[in-house]
């Protein structure tokens, strides 16, 4: 027992020395200018409204990676226990955008493939990427050079990147591995020091909304007001004709605890969710509102922001706003969408910045997760199905079930 305690020690402290070196070779640019996604259009209080610039590339290539596992008995987990089956998938999205229409771009799956396979090592948190990351790599290798010309000009991971206790999650393991630019996609928090939680994500989320819908469409700050229009209430036309492709930015200061953030809120009906309607508001006027996260992770000593909590992008209808009138912005004609109320995590995994890692993920969700590693996620799950009904046929007729491939 001592001898398998030891050899874990030192299997730990081999991963840990791996995930440093990766961590030291993760490349950050200024701005992915090959991209064009970092401008900023204009400042309102400690918010920005951050755009893409024209770019010259109008078939923008982007990849999404996702892991499905099928557990005992064929049921599909989002548990990854030991010596549960799994899936990786690895989907392309080719966007396609013409110079003369404004409109959103053509959006085609161009490459999908999939790998099963047994992980070799039991789940161990701020380990993932020594469970998954061998066949993301795998599928990615063999597109490359089967598909050279499909070579994705940005890769998203469904795991982090820099937001890890060792700055370097697995998303920053694709990203120097591959030397793609690469960003890592968090579909739930993960606490980099064991301090922080999600309930204090959700507060500075809900004080950043208030800070924001205060400053900008009840005081109406850094605002153009509608023709003969005296109000300080943000108008939909101006919102929707001029900011829609944008991105709300929360500067790099994230909101201190206990800051006085008013919860006031006015012209809203009581019987409205405020955040609800906040949501809506954001969704007309920007792609989403990101806010930094700061960690204590061993290797943030100097504290900059390692990642950005994503909220009102994506997006639905709530009923609410179908059938009442709320300021200028909502009424039956001009039916507010809401964006999603549950963050995603966004960080580096190599090669882009940050705020382009922000900016390009808020415009490819149509829902809560961009739509290239839904995609991948989706087309997993539908593996899985597949062959848990292949098991139970096969277990019906006294046949052995065969190995997925």
């Amino acid at each position: 027992m001592g001898d398998g305690k030891t050899n874990l020690q030192l299997l730990l402290q081999s991963w840990r020395e791996e995930q440093l070196r990766i961590a030291s070779n993760v490349i950050i640019p200024q701005s992915s200018t090959e991209l064009s996604f970092n401008a900023i259009a204009s400042s309102h209080g400690r918010f920005s409204l951050v755009h893409p610039l024209s770019s010259n590339n109008s078939h923008l290539l982007i990849g999404g990676l996702d892991i499905s596992y099928f557990g005992e008995q064929g049921k599909t987990t989002t548990t990854n226990d030991e010596d549960d089956e799994a899936v990786a998938v690895y989907v392309i999205l080719q966007y396609t955008t013409s110079a003369s229409s404004s409109s959103s771009p053509q959006v085609a799956i161009v490459h999908r493939a999939h790998k099963w396979f047994t992980p070799r090592v039991p789940y161990i948190p701020s380990y993932l990427a020594f469970r998954e990351v061998d066949p993301m790599l795998e599928l990615i290798s063999s597109q490359l050079q089967s598909h050279p010309e499909l070579k994705p000009d940005v890769l998203l991971v469904d795991g982090n990147g820099q937001w890890h206790e060792r700055k370097a999650g697995i998303a920053s393991f694709v990203g120097v591995k591959t030397g793609i630019p690469t960003i890592g996609v968090g579909k739930s928090f993960y606490s980099i020091d064991g301090i922080m939680k999600k309930e204090d994500v959700l507060r500075d989320v809900r004080k950043a909304m208030r800070e924001w819908y205060n400053t900008v469409v009840v005081m109406g700050e850094g605002m153009d007001r509608a023709d003969n229009d005296d109000s300080t209430t943000l108008s939909y036309q101006w919102a929707c004709s001029r900011h829609q492709q944008h991105t709300l930015v929360l500067d790099t200061v994230p909101i201190p605890t206990g800051a006085s953030v008013s919860d006031e809120v006015t012209s809203i009906p009581e019987e409205v969710p405020v955040d609800d309607v906040i949501l809506a508001f954001i969704s007309q006027f920007a792609n989403g509102i990101a806010i930094p996260m700061k960690g204590c992770a061993i290797e943030n000593s100097s504290n900059e922001v390692l990642a950005y909590a994503l909220v009102g992008h994506g997006g639905n209808t709530p009923k609410l706003f179908k059938q009442k009138q709320y300021h200028l912005a909502m009424s039956t004609s001009t039916t507010g969408a809401r964006g999603s109320k549950n963050p995603i995590y966004i960080s580096v995994g190599s090669h882009i910045s940050l705020i382009d890692a922000v900016v390009l993920c808020s415009k490819l969700c149509i829902t809560r997760i961009p739509k290239p590693i839904r995609e991948a996620d989706l087309y997993g799950r539908h593996l899985v199905r597949e062959m848990q009904q292949q098991q139970q046929q096969q277990h019906a007729s006294g046949f052995p079930s065969n190995q997925p491939s």
